[in-house]
């Protein structure tokens, strides 16, 4: 007997996949989550707003789910995160115990109900901020006063104008920095500190860096000019060129991201242990205040997809770490299935991070070990 979902070879009296968690009759995952490819989209775009902190737009992509499938873990568990960063802890509760209660064997929800359920002991919670969730009904708002509705209007308009008048009130010292303070703390990759001597070929792991090596030595994004005016025409020979396989800095890049980017191509030419993979992409978020980092992995079994994303993403907040970049988010892609367009599957989020914390080895540690490193985790419903 085979799987009409993932075409898994199975025993004549399966009643579910081992692989896809679908119901060999119905079609249905033993999880809940909809078959429908349609349902997949929504939770994506919800996972995104969610990152973006566009709460009322994450919660009404969920809720749009839960209508259509009111079974879907995913969209229970990523309710319950939306409302954990919203410091909304008794609502969060509610929905990773819905989320626990379809899914008992998914192990991250059931240490964010945990995690949440310390911060109610610790704040002396007794009730949510919302009414009791019923099985099978969706939250419902309830209408605010209209003296808190002014309140609010109030003080976001203050909140604006009070951006305003700090983003373009003239500095009396200098212009600030567009950018954070650089990674003064950061290790040169090896090329970068002993640059080749010759105009040859390219040194061996020079990497996108190569080029970059005299704008790259101090560690500054703002000494990327040379100290002395008449270097450019002192006859020093060329720098290495990078390898035509190593992902190039985009032109739209600012300088700080650039050299960040190198210095992350060259320190994890393969960021995964088995599948390889390489960082593709690293923006910084000044709103924000944190790097956010696109890695791509090569296609692989579902499994092995997962295992791969999840050390690949620590191996680079390690990487970030030791940039000196404190916050940071890390989005993985890969074609899922194998053959197709490149999909979100996995996206984390670390607050905080300090190299004490972040000294495992990604290679041989257990997931158990490396998940807790990020604050929020998103994984694709697809993965195992």
């Amino acid at each position: 007997m085979k799987c009409k979902a993932c075409g898994t070879e199975l025993p004549e009296d399966a009643l579910y996949c081992t692989q896809c968690g679908v119901h060999l009759e119905t079609g249905a995952r033993a999880n809940g989550d909809s078959p429908d490819s349609a349902v997949f989209p929504l939770l994506a775009a919800a996972n995104l707003a969610r990152m973006r902190g566009q709460w009322d737009t994450a919660e009404q992509r969920c809720l749009e789910v839960l209508r259509h499938y009111p079974d879907t873990a995913t969209a229970h568990s990523l309710l319950g995160d939306i409302y954990a960063r919203q410091g909304r802890w008794a609502d969060s509760a509610q929905w990773y115990e819905r989320a626990v209660a379809l899914d008992p064997d998914n192990q991250a929800d059931r240490a964010k109900l945990e995690q949440v359920r310390r911060h109610l002991a610790g704040d002396g919670a007794t009730a949510s901020s919302g009414p009791p969730l019923p099985t099978g009904t969706l939250p419902t708002r309830r209408p605010h006063s209209p003296l808190l509705q002014l309140a609010v209007v109030a003080g976001l308009a203050f909140a604006v104008m009070a951006g305003i008048h700090a983003i373009w009130q003239p500095s009396r010292k200098e212009a600030p920095a567009p950018l954070p303070p650089p990674p003064v703390e950061a290790p040169e990759p090896p090329a970068t500190r002993h640059p080749p001597a010759s105009t040859g070929a390219p040194s061996p792991g020079g990497g996108a860096e190569g080029s970059n090596a005299p704008a790259a030595a101090t560690g500054h994004p703002d000494e990327a000019s040379p100290r002395q005016p008449d270097e450019a025409s002192s006859g020093a020979p060329e720098p290495a060129a990078a390898p035509e396989a190593a992902p190039v800095p985009g032109p739209d890049m600012t300088e700080w991201e650039a050299r960040a980017l190198s210095r992350l191509q060259a320190e994890l030419p393969a960021v995964a242990p088995t599948l390889g993979g390489q960082v593709s992409d690293l923006r910084w978020d000044p709103l924000r205040e944190r790097a956010l980092v696109t890695v791509r992995l090569p296609s692989g079994a579902a499994a092995q997809l997962r295992d791969e994303a999840l050390r690949g993403a620590y191996r680079v907040g390690q990487g970030l770490v030791r940039l000196g970049v404190a916050r940071f988010a890390v989005v993985v892609k890969a074609p899922l299935p194998p053959g197709r367009a490149p999909e979100i599957l996995f996206a984390g989020e670390a607050e905080n991070a300090a190299a004490a914390a972040w000294s495992a080895d990604a290679a041989t540690a257990r997931p158990e070990t490396l998940m807790p490193r990020f604050a929020a985790i998103w994984w694709h419903p697809q993965l195992p």
